[in-house]
């Protein structure tokens, strides 16, 4: 699909993600959590996983382009 950040403005570009995921995780209180998500969400988690091993989705994609705030 195609991603974009606010890390990286106006740049866009595909990033080959799962299209589903089972993760684990420690809520904000320190508790261990499970969670599976489709779609949209597993993107965003992976997205958000990237950033969380210092990579940008800029690091990944392919067809990178430029879009201006109109």
């Amino acid at each position: 699909m195609e991603e974009g950040c606010l890390s990286v403005p106006e740049k866009y570009g595909k990033v080959g993600r799962a299209i589903s995921l089972k993760v684990e995780a420690y809520n904000e209180r320190g508790r261990k959590f499970k969670m599976k998500a489709d779609g949209l969400i597993a993107q965003l988690v992976q997205h958000e996983v990237d950033h969380l091993d210092g990579k940008l989705f800029i690091d990944k994609a392919t067809n990178i382009f430029e879009k201006k705030k109109e």
